[in-house]
């Protein structure tokens, strides 16, 4: 199978289930494992160095594609052709975060199934683990990651039971402040915050 993923968590999924030798393109978001991604073809691209600007003067380009419906990252549709992927992995959570799955969907050629990650909770993370797997036809493999990230978690709660309760702010972003959202407060619950 050959999987583009245009998402960094979606590639993390991809390689914890051992997968990573499938991965064929990556997204210009996925840093992580180095080792698979930086031999892999970068897919997507966004107009701005983020290295090179503020949280405030990123925010202000982010708005402004909104307001005027401009796509905040480019998809590189000859790149994906020329890779000939079975399957495309995206998210359709968030258009700031990652390329919009209209985005993927209208750049791809016919053929690649399109699959749409859009996880809200520690469950949905963990779904998507076995959504991942099916897809690709490991889904042995998906059950196997997926019991060992629960006994992970398991760990951690139980670790945290009888600790002091802390007051805890998760951040997204600075400048302006958002709030972390989705499966972040049930990471902190969970971890005794």
């Amino acid at each position: 199978m050959r999987i583009v993923s245009m998402l960094a968590s979606a590639t993390e999924i991809v390689c914890a289930l051992g997968l990573g030798d499938q991965l064929v393109g990556v997204s210009h978001e996925c840093d992580y494992p180095p080792e698979v991604v930086r031999s892999k073809p970068v897919v997507t691209r966004r107009p701005f160095d983020p290295d090179e600007l503020t949280s405030a003067e990123i925010d202000a380009i982010v708005t402004e594609s909104a307001t005027v419906g401009r796509e905040l990252y480019h998809v590189d549709a000859g790149e994906i052709s020329r890779l000939r992927p079975d399957l495309v992995l995206t998210q359709g959570l968030c258009e700031v975060c990652a390329v919009s799955v209209r985005s993927v969907r209208s750049s791809l050629p016919e053929g690649p199934r399109v699959l749409c990650l859009n996880a809200g909770s520690l469950e949905g993370v963990l779904s998507d683990f076995r959504t991942v797997a099916d897809a690709a036809g490991v889904s042995e493999r998906g059950r196997e990651v997926v019991g060992q990230l629960v006994g992970r978690i398991e760990r951690v709660r139980s670790r945290a039971q009888g600790l002091e309760r802390r007051r805890v702010a998760c951040l997204e972003w600075l400048d302006p402040p958002y709030n972390g959202g989705h499966w972040v407060p049930e990471m902190v619950e969970a971890a005794g915050g």
